[in-house]
């Protein structure tokens, strides 16, 4: 199978459809577009007033991810219904490519783990 570096060499796309708070928590694979699950019919559809324009090319190449695979697994399968014909999903999501060392992008206002040695509160860790 093609690499997910090897599908991004081919221009595609990847599209993060993890919720906000989720892209807050851990970050991003980098380069991805956000686009949340509930969201990607809005987006896709040019009649829509949120289409965005990463979707108008329906025979581009886009790699979907969520946090362990099964929204994207669904998503891909929407996708392909509308017509795109190049859709793949990232199995496992977000936590594979976290558990595989691959390289994760902050986001704006992305909350940071606090050092176990550090004081929370005032009070040391248990």
């Amino acid at each position: 199978g093609a690499t997910l570096l090897g599908l991004i060499a081919l221009g595609a796309l990847i599209v993060d459809l993890r919720e906000e708070n989720e892209l807050r928590a851990e970050g991003t694979v980098p380069g991805a577009l956000h686009a949340p699950r509930g969201l990607l019919e809005f987006l896709i559809d040019p009649a829509s007033p949120w289409h965005h324009t990463a979707f108008a090319d329906p025979s581009r190449p886009y790699v979907l991810y969520c946090g362990i695979g099964w929204r994207s697994a669904l998503a891909a399968q929407t996708m392909q219904q509308l017509g795109f014909v190049q859709v793949v999903h990232l199995g496992g999501g977000f936590q594979a490519w976290k558990a595989a060392g691959e390289p994760i992008a902050e986001v704006p206002g992305q909350q940071k783990p606090e050092a176990d040695d550090k004081p929370r509160g005032g009070k040391t860790p248990p």
